[in-house]
């Protein structure tokens, strides 16, 4: 079978008995055919819907006759184990969930054989196209067991719904008992939900006391408590906020010793990349620090988070704060210190609320400067991914190039770049060749970009006339696929059309206008399931759509990484 695409949007992973890990949501009801069963065979179990002739959900098959509860569901059985199936096989159950375009979801199942004669299951996932479409063949050797083995397909999603579909697809006018079966369907992102408990310091309201850690933490040092009294705006979720080295009342000064740290260790698993999210705040008239740390067996990321005195004991004012980190084991501890410095004789605390840590993909951002003075800078926000980490690199790898076709060009490589929530550094490194570098920002031509133009109005630019440029991009995972978004837009003059290629693929930017909004195909372009190559690298070339020109205008990246499920065997389609 062709997947939609030549360059590996579709995935299939093979894993022994059962295809995936524990998941945290199924987005599929009843995937394991429990409710109201069993059934006629001309009735279809809940939450499906069928066509044709016919399906069952029963046990009672040879073991094991199911892998996940009492029942698995049956394609074109008779009424017992031992009478043979009609010899037409025709049926066909689905069930059409929500999905959001963009993200990157498994389905998974397990596939059961009965009997000697080859059986085939068909599995679609279809969207605004279709998204897999693949038919899987299995036969057991003999009639006193049913053969079980687990299948796990990898789509991004096209639509805001897509229907999943299982079919009977095994050749027609058998005549030997036999039987296929179907059992554990699960649909889920990669994306798992909170692993904090007490995250916003609502359980136990024990912490007011601040020698008590709350629920859920340990707490080391002095001090940290739990208030809902502080002034406006005090918590950002719920109605408790915990505050570092607070007095007993919010008009006491601290003690000047700022020693305490809360932890908690969370469940993980190695090789998963995780977000910790969280909402720092500062009350009072000195300078705060907040340090957000995470620690495994042998690696840890952390983040020193500087709030500034605000003159003034009105008002408690929240930022954002964030640190990315791939586990390495299977518990992680995350923690949060107050790093003030010690002595300070303000009056002010240090808040903290909304702590999440979420399984996520990795997001690697890369903004291209220009190394003179005036330069548009470094972007710092979100991009057109579907990711709210805000941190960019900004790679200056040279000087605004002057005009003069004479002059040298850049051949060049950032290594460690760090993930998009900050705090780690990662293996991933780029390299770019050749090129040049320019801005045409306020500092220069005064022509920004509107949208994000620290980002959009500086840019690689082509070496000379109908040159190409390349890049590489190394230290990826085997067992992972990316989404590469390229942004390309020569700033309010939105004049530049620029040609990517990727793995055979050419995708372009036509720039028709100085954009307000990220807009594929107008700004930027994205490949979307990429699989890196035997060493692990993924690479490309960029080219002016306008053959009579240089100008290529390359602002910056963005790699989204997806981890597919470990101990699996990967195979495109």
């Amino acid at each position: 079978m062709k997947n939609r695409s030549s360059w590996g949007t579709l995935w299939m992973v093979v894993c022994g008995l059962v295809a995936m890990e524990a998941q945290a949501t199924n987005l599929i009801v009843n995937g394991s055919f429990e409710a109201d069963s069993p059934t006629d065979g001309a009735t279809p179990p809940a939450g499906w819907t069928l066509t044709g002739y016919r399906i069952v959900a029963t046990g009672g098959y040879p073991e094991p006759d199911t892998t996940d509860g009492t029942n698995s569901a049956v394609f074109d059985n008779g009424t017992g184990s031992d009478t043979p199936p009609s010899g037409t096989h025709s049926a066909k159950i689905s069930q059409t969930v929500t999905t959001v375009p963009g993200t990157l979801y498994v389905l998974s199942f397990d596939r059961g054989v009965f009997g000697t004669v080859t059986q085939k299951l068909r599995v679609e996932a279809t969207g605004a196209a279709t998204l897999v479409n693949q038919v899987i063949s299995g036969v057991a050797p003999n009639y006193s067991n049913t053969i079980w083995n687990g299948y796990a397909y990898a789509f991004t999603a096209d639509s805001s719904s897509t229907t999943i579909a299982f079919s009977d697809a095994t050749d027609n006018g058998e005549v030997a008992q036999a039987d296929l079966l179907l059992d554990n369907v699960v649909l889920d992102t990669l994306t798992r939900s909170n692993g904090v408990i007490n995250g916003s310091f609502e359980a136990d309201h024990a912490g007011g006391d601040g020698a008590t850690a709350p629920a859920g933490w340990t707490l080391t040092g002095y001090r940290f408590a739990v208030h809902s009294s502080y002034p406006p705006l005090a918590a950002t979720d719920g109605n408790n906020a915990g505050a570092f080295d607070d007095g007993l009342a919010s008009y006491t000064p601290p003690s000047g010793t700022h020693s305490a740290r809360i932890a908690q260790a969370v469940s993980t698993r190695p090789g998963q990349f995780y977000a910790l999210t969280f909402d720092c705040g500062i009350f009072g008239n000195a300078d705060q620090k907040l340090r957000a740390e995470m620690v495994g067996a042998a690696s840890a990321a952390s983040n020193l988070f500087v709030r500034g005195a605000l003159g003034n004991w009105t008002q408690t004012v929240w930022t954002a704060g964030s640190c990315g980190f791939t586990a390495d084991s299977g518990s992680t501890t995350i923690a949060f210190a107050d790093a003030t410095d010690n002595g300070e004789v303000g009056v002010a605390d240090l808040l903290l609320d909304n702590v999440a840590f979420v399984e996520t993909q990795r997001v690697i951002n890369v903004d291209f400067n220009v190394t003179d003075s005036g330069s548009s800078g470094t972007y710092a926000g979100t991009g057109a991914a579907p990711d709210v980490g805000t941190f960019w690199n900004g790679w200056a790898a040279g000087a605004r190039w002057n005009g003069d076709y004479g002059a040298p060009f850049y051949d060049a490589t950032v290594s460690n770049l760090v993930n998009s929530y900050g705090g780690e550094v990662s293996t991933i490194a780029l390299t770019v060749a050749p090129f040049r570098l320019y801005d045409v920002g306020p500092g220069f031509d005064n022509q920004p970009a509107a949208k994000a133009p620290a980002l959009m109005s500086d840019f690689v630019l082509g070496t000379s006339v109908a040159a190409t440029v390349t890049f590489t991009l190394s230290g990826l995972r085997s067992d992972a696929v990316y989404d590469l978004y390229c942004y390309a837009q020569n700033g309010g003059y939105a004049s530049a059309v620029t040609l990517f290629t990727v793995g055979g693929e050419t995708r372009g930017v036509t720039n028709t206008v100085n954009a307000s909004a990220f807009i594929e195909g107008e700004n930027y372009v994205r490949f979307p399931a990429v699989r890196p190559d035997g060493a692990d690298t993924i690479s490309g070339s960029v080219v002016s759509g306008i053959p009579t020109s240089n100008f290529i205008a390359w602002n910056g990246l963005q790699l989204v990484e997806h981890v597919l499920p470990r101990g699996t065997v990967i195979v495109i389609h």
